[in-house]
C-alpha cells in the first residue's frame, strides 16, 4: 500500500506538470501586428474617403456658384483646388470632379436652395447638393421641425456679396501703395472697403463687390505692385 501511495503521488505531480505546460498562453505576435496595421489602415481609408467626397462637393458648388470651371476666372474654385492638392487629392480625382460639375443633368449634381424661418424669427437660406431631391426635402422638413423652424420666404432679407481680404505690407511708400490699391479695387467693381485691425507688419483691408466681379477684383488687388496677398 505504501509503494502504491507513493506511485500515485508521483503520477499526480506529473499530470499537474503536463497540465501547466499544455495550458500556457500562446502569443501570436504576427497576428497581433497585422490586426493593428489593418485597424490603422481602415481608419486612414475612411478619413481619405471623407476628404475625397468633401472635395467633390466643394468643387461642384464652386463651379455652380461661380459659373465657371476655369480656376483662373473662378477664385472660389481655385481655392478649393488648392486645398485639395494640399490634402494630397490625386490630379485625376480633381479633373473627374470638374468634368462631373459641368456635365449637365448627371446624377449627383442637383443643387437645391431652401428658405426657412428659425426660432426667434431668424431667416435661414440653405443650399444643398443632392442626388435625390425628394429624400433631401423630407430630411429638411424633419430637421427644421425638430429645431422649431419652418419653411418661409426669407430670401429678400439677404444679399449675396463677394468679399476679398488683402494684407498690405507696411514699409516704404505705404500710403501711396494703399491709395493705388484702393483705386485699383474701385476700378474692378469694388463697392465698399474697410480697413481691419492692423498688425505690426501689415494692414488688412476688406473689399466688397458683386459676386460676378469676385474674380476681377481678386486679380486687381493681388498684383505685385501693392505687395498685397489674399
Amino acid at each position: 500500500m505504501l509503494s502504491l501511495t507513493r506511485l500515485s503521488r508521483s503520477h499526480v505531480q506529473s499530470q499537474a506538470a503536463r497540465r501547466t505546460f499544455y495550458t500556457s498562453h500562446i502569443n501570436l505576435s504576427g497576428h497581433n501586428k497585422w490586426s493593428k496595421i489593418k485597424e490603422r489602415k481602415g481608419a486612414n481609408d475612411l478619413k481619405k474617403g471623407h476628404i475625397y467626397s468633401k472635395t467633390n462637393r466643394d468643387i461642384m458648388l464652386a463651379v455652380r456658384s461661380g459659373g465657371n470651371a476655369d480656376p483662373e476666372q473662378n477664385t472660389a474654385l481655385a481655392a478649393v483646388i488648392k486645398r485639395a492638392k494640399a490634402a494630397g487629392i490625386p490630379k485625376d480625382n480633381i479633373e473627374n470632379a470638374l468634368k462631373k460639375a459641368v456635365g449637365g443633368k448627371e446624377k449627383g449634381d442637383q443643387q437645391l436652395t431652401y428658405e426657412a424661418m428659425g426660432p426667434g424669427s431668424v431667416g435661414i437660406v440653405i443650399e444643398c447638393l443632392t442626388d435625390n431631391a425628394n429624400r433631401t426635402l423630407k430630411s429638411m422638413q424633419n430637421t427644421l421641425k425638430r429645431h422649431g423652424a419652418r419653411f418661409a420666404d426669407v430670401k429678400f432679407l439677404f444679399q449675396r456679396r463677394g468679399c476679398v481680404r488683402v494684407a498690405l505690407d507696411k514699409g516704404d511708400d505705404f500710403d501711396a501703395r494703399m491709395e493705388k490699391l484702393i483705386d485699383a479695387a474701385l476700378e474692378a467693381d469694388a463697392e465698399d472697403f474697410e480697413e481691419l485691425e492692423p498688425t505690426d507688419t501689415s494692414v488688412e483691408v476688406e473689399f466688397m463687390c458683386p459676386p460676378t466681379s469676385l474674380g476681377t477684383l481678386t486679380a486687381a488687388v493681388t498684383t505685385p505692385d501693392y505687395a498685397a496677398s489674399c
